[in-house]
């Protein structure tokens, strides 16, 4: 239970420190004002995106970005019961903590752009690279976390059977494996509440 409140409480927090920089920088920067922090290198440049992720997929489909709403929302729902899952199996490192922590935080902070302006608010700017927010930088560290975790489980495990189909036979055995403690985890959940 402590260590499903430290989540808890830490991605709240990391989504309220990206919420309150993005209110910070709407009334503190006018659209399109850009100002240099280091250099000519990184630069706080307010854009209102009012196409979210998809500044690099131009002219998509609606279901594109109905479907990649609820996908997030789906991460970060199974996002604890998945670190969980692997804690049980004691393979879960620091770059796991990691990893929860940012992608939680980041798809956190992103899902709340909509209660308070029909845009998203993105401000980090580095050289000439699209402007980017809190929450970006959140979940992209959490992706470096999560690839460093599953660089340092390729190097402990060390395969007997190396290929893509031993690959293959232990991604299946881990979902099957997944799947039952899911169904456990939401078992113990619902025995908790009664």
């Amino acid at each position: 239970m402590k260590t499903y409140r430290f989540w808890f409480i830490s991605t709240v927090l990391l989504a309220l420190v990206d919420q309150l920089s993005k209110a910070f920088i709407r009334s503190a920067q006018p659209p399109g004002c850009r100002t240099p922090v280091i250099d000519d290198l990184v630069f706080i440049t307010f854009i209102p995106n009012y196409r979210g992720f998809s500044w690099f997929v131009p002219d998509q489909p609606q279901w594109v970005e109905i479907s990649f709403f609820f996908l997030r929302i789906l991460l970060l729902l199974l996002a604890f019961p998945l670190f969980t899952f692997y804690s049980a199996q004691g393979s879960a490192g620091r770059w796991s903590w990691i990893a929860l922590l940012g992608l939680s935080g980041g798809i956190l902070g992103n899902l709340l752009d909509g209660l308070f302006t029909p845009y998203t608010t993105d401000f980090i700017q580095i050289g000439h690279s699209p402007s980017a927010n809190l929450a970006d930088l959140f979940a992209f560290i959490g992706l470096f976390a999560l690839a460093a975790e599953g660089l340092s489980r390729w190097r402990r495990s060390a395969f007997s059977r190396p290929g893509l189909a031993a690959f293959w036979m232990r991604a299946v055995e881990n979902k099957r494996a997944f799947l039952a403690f899911l169904k456990n985890y939401m078992i113990r959940g619902k025995g908790r509440q009664k």
